[in-house]
């Protein structure tokens, strides 16, 4: 029976109305347009299928997408059984995976799908035409309860479920906006001729409990328009429609291939540790699946040493973006990702200021050998191509209240200059100063605050040059003079 329980009609899992794209509804329908008797995909009992005919099957598809495509329309590292997956998830009765594959042919058809393989990864990716606005951006969308989702709305005739789905998208948010569409119309979009098979159509979902005691259209009825001709008047039944929230999530995106999700886990503990779990929600994660593909089959070394560069461009604010097509450039292979570990483990790589330039000329190198020269050269570089990292005490001030408030009772400028003569570096100082303002603050004197400072000065760290080369300074160039290469 249609007439079930609330709590039976939710979805099994997905229980968020679902976000669909205006203009792709408009696609799909579009289907339609032009009936032709075009065949495809025989089916398993010998009948053969109309690829110009939706089928329930091309509505749980289209639903399907919605909900798992990213914000862009695209998704990638899929595959068709992820996408059928993914609608076995939503649906709580899904067809079968036979009428899902001949569903998905049909969209490739009628390109609401473009399919891209990814050689490398053995996966594919899924973008989804008539998705966006010719600007690139999700324009007008809407809201289908969740209801699309159970078992009772999938016993629905298919021209019933085309005809809700499409007065949803018709009123919106709008809630009380009454629809009118003459037959004619009207039977094309769900594919009836006879005005009795629309009337029935019409009464169906006017009366017909879905909810409850609630039907999915509040209004239902025929009526007259001005040239005498029958015309539908309708209304989605605004008790059973969602409100759209800002910032609420409606999707849930297709996981990766199953090869890849333990690699993703790893990844995404590294980046959480370094602190930059902005990097993983990036465009719902895919900064993380694409992350994931480069890093497939890389050595420990190699992720280690992309964790490393992803905190230094963060620090930097770059965005993932441009992140992900510097790292793609970094570990294009093994012996490039080595080369540029060492040359960061041993201060060289501050001094390189085009890295593709950096790994192009110095590739192919052994590994001790290259990582002996870096050292030997990096005395040079501090010395030639390097500014000191302070010119003097005043570089140890950093001006707030705390240091004031210490100031008016310890000399910290004996301290700074001490400092300076000693090396010592400046944001270490700074933060020695700020520790001495705490240690006062709790109840230390003076004196004993001032000793403590002493004390410590000698343990911190000497200063590192800062890296001030000239403009057109190619390290890589250096290296081979220093070399003969």
């Amino acid at each position: 029976m249609l007439n079930e329980s609330s709590k039976s009609l939710q979805s099994k899992s997905f229980q968020s109305p679902i976000k669909f794209s205006y203009r792709y509804l408009q696609a799909l329908l579009g289907i339609e347009a032009c009936p032709t008797r075009k065949t495809f995909r025989q089916r398993r009992d010998g009948q053969i299928r109309l690829a110009n005919k939706l089928t329930k099957a091309d509505l749980q598809l289209a639903i399907t997408l919605q909900v798992g495509i990213q914000t862009d329309g695209i998704s990638n590292f899929v595959n068709r059984h992820i996408v059928y997956l993914k609608l076995q998830e939503i649906f709580e009765t899904p067809v079968t995976k036979d009428q899902f594959y001949a569903a998905f042919e049909k969209f490739e058809m009628h390109k609401l799908i473009t399919v891209g393989n990814e050689s490398h990864t053995g996966t594919m990716s899924l973008k989804l035409e008539s998705y966006l606005e010719s600007d690139g951006q999700l324009g007008r969308f809407f809201l289908l309860p969740n209801l699309v989702c159970s078992a009772a709305f999938g016993m629905l005739p298919i021209a019933a479920q085309k005809l809700y789905m499409y007065a949803c998208g018709q009123q919106g948010d709008q809630r009380g906006k009454m629809l009118q569409l003459n037959y004619d119309k009207l039977g094309d979009l769900i594919r009836r001729e006879e005005p009795s098979h629309i009337r029935r159509v019409l009464e169906l979902l006017g009366t017909q409990p879905i909810v409850g005691s609630q039907p999915l259209f509040s209004v239902a009825r025929s009526e007259r328009n001005v040239f005498n001709q029958p015309k539908a008047v309708f209304q989605v039944n605004a008790d059973l429609m969602p409100r759209h929230i800002q910032g609420i999530h409606y999707r849930s995106i297709f996981p990766a291939k199953k090869s890849y999700r333990q690699l993703i886990a790893r990844l995404e503990g590294y980046l959480t540790a370094i602190g930059c779990e902005s990097f993983t929600v990036w465009k719902n994660g895919q900064a993380l699946l694409r992350l994931a593909a480069l890093l497939k089959n890389k050595s420990e070394t190699a992720i280690k040493y992309v964790m490393a560069r992803i905190r230094e461009f963060s620090l930097q604010g770059d965005y993932p973006e441009t992140m992900l097509n510097d790292i793609r450039l970094e570990i294009v292979d093994k012996s490039t990702a080595a080369l540029l570990n060492i040359a960061k483990d041993t201060g060289v790589i501050r001094y390189v200021q085009n890295r593709s330039e950096f790994v192009s000329k110095l590739k192919g190198l052994a590994k001790a050998g290259f990582r002996k020269l870096c050292k030997g050269a990096l005395i040079e570089l501090e010395r030639n191509f390097a500014r000191p990292a302070a010119y003097g005490s005043l570089d140890y001030r950093k001006p707030n209240l705390e240091t004031e408030e210490l100031e008016s009772v310890i000399d910290l400028e004996c301290y700074r200059a001490k400092a300076f003569r000693m090396e010592r570096d400046p944001a270490s100082f700074i933060d020695l100063v700020q520790d001495a303002y705490y240690k006062w603050l709790n109840g230390l004197s003076p004196s004993d605050v001032a000793h403590w400072i002493a004390w410590e000065l000698d343990k911190l760290p000497q200063w590192t040059p800062i890296p001030d080369p000239p403009r057109h300074f190619c390290v890589a160039t250096f290296l081979q003079q220093k070399t003969n290469i």
